[in-house]
């Protein structure tokens, strides 16, 4: 018996392989769902909560930097140490109207000894202040 130009028995075998092939896509359909939709949401409320829990005191003689989420981390700079102020504004940060500021000292090529004031709102104040500072030192 033919159906429109194919057998039986080929249109039933088309049809198996397209079935197949549609459970393919829903399988890794439902495995993009915790890749793109879950796996963000965490990592923006993972960001919300260290934002929330960092503080930066800018003082006359030296600027500390404490983080207390997970671990707590808390770090202190004199500006005498300091050799470079940096601005930064990525696409996003400029989006949100944002900046960031690294206060660079000897070995911080790494970034592991200067600090990282992230994602300010004020960040051309705060960098005219940190920088007039710095350059008191």
């Amino acid at each position: 018996m033919k159906l429109g130009g194919i057998s039986v028995d080929e249109y039933f075998s088309i049809n198996i392989f397209f079935s197949r092939i549609e459970g393919v896509y829903i399988f890794y359909s439902l495995l993009a769902i915790p890749v793109f939709i879950i796996r963000p949401l965490i990592i923006l409320l993972y960001n919300y909560l260290i934002y929330s829990n960092t503080t930066y005191r800018i003082k006359e003689n030296e600027i500390e930097y404490c983080e207390s989420f997970i671990t707590e981390n808390y770090s202190s700079i004199e500006y005498n140490k300091v050799i470079e102020v940096h601005l930064r504004k990525g696409i996003i940060q400029k989006l949100f109207k944002l900046g960031t500021i690294f206060l660079e000292t000897p070995g911080s090529g790494d970034g592991r000894n200067g600090i990282l004031i992230k994602d300010i709102c004020n960040y051309e104040e705060a960098y005219k202040l940190i920088n007039s500072l710095v350059r008191k030192k």
